[in-house]
C-alpha cells in the first residue's frame, strides 16, 4: 500500500478528500501496482470500457515522480 496520501494521477487525497488515509485507494489498471485515489480508480475503469485503452503513466496530469519531488 501506498504510504503517500496524494494519488500520482490528481494530487488529491487517496482514497478521497473526505476521509485521507482512512482506506486504500484503487490500484491503477495501467501497471497493476500504483495506488490512486478512488476517483481516479472509476476514471481509468470507465476509460477502459468506452475506449479499450488507458491512458499511460507517462501522460497523467503529474508523473509519480513529480509526486515524490512535491512530498520532499
Amino acid at each position: 500500500m501506498n504510504t503517500n496520501l496524494l494519488c500520482p494521477r490528481c494530487q488529491h487525497f487517496i482514497p478521497d478528500d473526505v476521509t485521507p488515509g482512512a482506506y486504500p485507494g484503487a490500484i491503477s489498471r495501467v501497471d497493476n501496482k500504483t495506488e490512486i485515489c478512488s476517483s481516479c480508480g472509476l476514471d481509468e475503469a470507465i476509460e477502459n470500457i468506452f475506449t479499450k485503452t488507458l491512458t499511460p503513466i507517462s501522460q497523467w496530469p503529474l508523473y509519480p515522480h513529480d509526486v515524490k519531488e512535491l512530498n520532499e
